[in-house]
């Protein structure tokens, strides 16, 4: 993909064929520079999929219209057509998050004040939905795919009694064709980091608390269907901030 300022001070993204050195598909009508550049750090508005088959586009609104507008569409990447067939209105979308490996899709929504936050899971190219979960008061929501596509974390920040409260959601994608399950794990105070364990398929890591007194805690899920997620060992009262695993794993 390459962009340019077009005339209307707006960006124009364009998708090529790098073989063959053809233009598939142009795409206008994004923010303003200043609202794209102010935004850069936040906001994607183009996410490829795992496999490369895929990509989606989100378009995000400014100013007045912030959030009730915002809409998104999704692109075969071989010749650029679409597969919604037109762009989806999707107010209050805020973030995308495709699996590194097969045709899934997270997104979440944020409602407002008196709607709840959703946060939906679509297959392509039908855009199945096979997973959807509500939650009310939410500030933020953050998604972790494992490597293996097979796992996702996401963790969802809500307020409690004045404090940041997060709850981790663990989905699972390997154990049955027809449902996703999942299992909540509770924690009592913000989580700052997550990582998975790159080879084992089941482990990861999460650092929660505030400076400087941080826990960091090892988890394992059942490798099952109804497995429990399992509290492995516990560091308390520690400065550690962030945390990554060897690329072969056993080691963080």
């Amino acid at each position: 993909m390459t962009w340019s300022e077009g005339r209307s001070s707006e960006f124009i993204v364009r998708l090529w064929d790098v073989r063959r050195g053809t233009l598939i598909r142009e795409f206008s009508k994004l923010l303003t520079p200043f609202e794209f550049f102010t935004n850069r750090n936040k906001k994607k508005f183009f996410k490829w999929s795992g496999n490369g088959e895929y990509f989606a586009r989100v378009y995000y609104y400014a100013g007045d219209e912030a959030g009730k507008k915002n809409s998104m569409a999704i692109y075969h990447s071989v010749d650029g057509t679409s597969i919604t067939k037109s762009v989806i209105k999707v107010p209050g979308i805020v973030n995308v998050a495709w699996s590194p490996k097969k045709a899934y899709l997270a997104y979440w929504i944020h409602g407002g004040q008196n709607l709840p936050t959703k946060v939906i899971i679509e297959k392509m190219p039908k855009r199945e939905v096979v997973y959807q979960n509500l939650f009310y008061g939410t500030l933020d929501v953050e998604f972790f795919w494992h490597p293996t596509g097979n796992l996702l974390g996401y963790k969802v920040n809500s307020k409690v009694k004045g404090k940041i409260h997060s709850s981790l959601e663990i989905l699972r994608f390997d154990v049955d064709k027809n449902s996703v399950p999942a299992e909540t794990v509770e924690i009592e105070e913000e989580v700052k980091a997550f990582d998975w364990e790159p080879i084992a398929p089941n482990r990861f890591t999460v650092i929660s608390g505030a400076l400087p007194r941080l826990n960091v805690m090892f988890y394992a899920t059942g490798k099952k269907r109804g497995g429990q997620v399992k509290l492995l060992n516990k560091l308390e009262k520690k400065p550690f901030e962030n945390i990554h695993w060897s690329p072969k794993g056993k080691i963080c």
